[in-house]
């Protein structure tokens, strides 16, 4: 493998910067990079995108529609096109337990309901209907970047890391190694990634809950959207009874939304109103709010009032449709389906599998 990069008489594209980035920048962990090798070694690039906001609509014939204009920018970009041959894997944790450890990480992590200074602009968004909307497990098979493709759920790796990291290699067909049962950062084990988080494979996040970040009603709407992932991944329900749900079922669930709605609110008020200049109609009459004059306690309120009933609206929307039934295609009317699962070797288990 070449030591650097000599292109003359040509553009660089963005395949060859990737390339660059990675391999001249990154070499604290190339290590063991045999650069006499004829054969190039498999690129292992985890991308941390920007938000991906999904949308969920029906169509003409009444399937429901999943659309993300980041998505199509993604498959679409010229880095992932320019590499032949590309295998995919995504990881998945227990939803309604990623929704609640996210909500903890905005608030503990982000200081979001501290007011800090570095904070005025951003706060909690309604992590609930992110994770309902987040269909991503669902592909389109002839969608290039998950021709190949597994998803690899949390708890089986910190449960049974030599199950799945043999099975995980196997699949990108790479030698296993034992470093992969074990965290590191540049060779340095056990590293802590940031305080309160648990060392390494300690599987004590496998089975925390996280109760005081989210309601049980939010949980179970969560559950009940995403019923079918949870069946097809191996998850049983902690809070959805698996019951039939109408619209009245619904309706009570979403009166319980107590703790998000809360969070939402306090990181506006300690984030976003205490700067904001807005111009709003009161009593149909407009009128300019800001710092500049110092907004009255019933402006915030008519403002938080107006977001919670949006909200709640479209929560409820979503709600419907995923009453009505769990089909889904993409916006040119192709059925999409679920990402298989990595399955482990039941000789290798070191514990039972998670449910």
């Amino acid at each position: 493998m070449p030591q650097q990069f000599i292109i003359l008489g040509k553009s660089l594209t963005d395949k060859d910067i990737l390339l660059f980035a990675i391999l001249r920048t990154q070499s604290g962990y190339l290590g063991g990079l045999d650069h006499a090798a004829r054969i190039y070694p498999a690129l292992f690039f985890q991308p941390h995108f920007g938000i991906i906001h999904y949308k969920l609509y029906p169509d003409e014939k009444g399937r429901t529609v999943i659309e993300s204009a980041e998505y199509d920018k993604i498959r679409n970009s010229p880095i992932f096109k320019a590499f032949k041959y590309v295998k995919t894997f995504t990881p998945m944790r227990r939803i309604t337990t990623s929704y609640a450890a996210t909500i903890r990480w905005q608030i503990e992590q982000r200081g979001l309901l501290e007011g800090r200074e570095d904070q005025k602009d951003t706060i909690i968004p309604d992590m609930a209907m992110d994770r309902v909307l987040n269909r991503s497990f669902m592909i389109n098979p002839e969608d290039r970047l998950f021709k190949d493709s597994v998803l690899v759920r949390f708890e089986d790796g910190k449960t049974n890391p030599r199950a799945t990291f043999t099975a995980l290699a196997a699949f990108l067909d790479i030698p296993y190694t034992e470093s992969m049962t074990y965290c590191s950062d540049k060779g340095v084990r056990d590293v802590e990634t940031a305080v309160g988080n648990v060392i390494g494979f300690d599987t004590a996040t496998v089975y925390r809950t996280y109760d005081q970040y989210a309601a049980f009603e939010e949980r179970a709407f969560v559950e009940f959207c995403l019923r079918d992932a949870y069946k097809y991944y191996g998850y049983g329900f902690n809070y959805y009874d698996g019951g039939p749900v109408d619209e009245e079922r619904l309706k009570e669930w979403l009166k319980g939304f107590t703790q998000l709605d809360d969070f939402i609110e306090t990181s506006w008020r300690k984030n976003v109103l205490l700067g904001m200049n807005l111009k709003l109609r009161v009593n149909g009459e407009p009128i300019d709010v800001g710092i500049e004059q110092g907004m009255s306690e019933e402006t915030k309120r008519i403002i938080m009032d107006g977001m919670r009933k949006k909200t709640h609206e479209v929560r409820l929307r979503v709600g419907r449709l995923m009453i009505d039934g769990l089909y889904f295609v993409n916006k040119n009317g192709q059925p999409l389906r679920m990402m298989p699962r990595l399955e482990l070797d039941p000789a290798l288990l070191q514990e039972p599998l998670y449910h």
